[in-house]
């Protein structure tokens, strides 16, 4: 079966092409729902759009001057779950790359949550055996960056 031509939408889609909201689109709404009848048509396209907004996954990067290193920053909102899942598989894209290119994941402030899926066991060894021997209860960031660790809240105690 072949397969179909690409169509405007699914190059919008797949995000090959990219249109304007304000440049391209808006103007043609307005000038297409002209008049006060299609106010709530305008009104109803703007708030879809800024839902679309609120929802956009972006890379910000931050570069050390001759060093080599390139730090990512995801900003998210924790309240939306197609986000969150559209910022992790962005992050498991820049991990990729970043092994492509011979790099090393690493964080200059801890590895995090975040990165930790993508470290292999030599990578992160050194780290549980350091962290066994110092806090052998796991007491320190109970339930983080240690397989077999839960994220169980501590129980609070209530004073008599």
């Amino acid at each position: 079966m072949q397969q179909p031509d690409a169509t405007v939408f699914h190059l919008l889609q797949d995000r090959t092409i990219r249109v304007s909201w304000k440049g391209e689109v808006r103007a043609e709404l307005r000038k297409i729902f002209n008049g006060g009848e299609f106010k709530p048509i305008l009104d109803e396209a703007q708030a879809i759009h800024k839902e679309v907004l609120r929802g956009r996954v972006f890379v910000a990067l931050h570069m050390h001057a001759g060093d080599g290193n390139v730090h990512t920053n995801i900003p998210v909102n924790s309240d939306n779950y197609d986000m969150l899942q559209d910022a992790h598989r962005a992050v498991a894209r820049i991990m990729d790359l970043a092994r492509s290119l011979d790099g090393v994941i690493s964080g200059e402030h801890g590895i995090g949550i975040t990165k930790l899926e993508f470290l292999t066991e030599e990578e992160i060894g050194d780290f549980r055996n350091y962290k066994q021997k110092v806090d052998p209860q796991g007491r320190f960031n109970k339930g983080k960056l240690l397989p077999g660790a839960t994220c169980a809240m501590p129980t609070r105690h209530r004073s008599a």
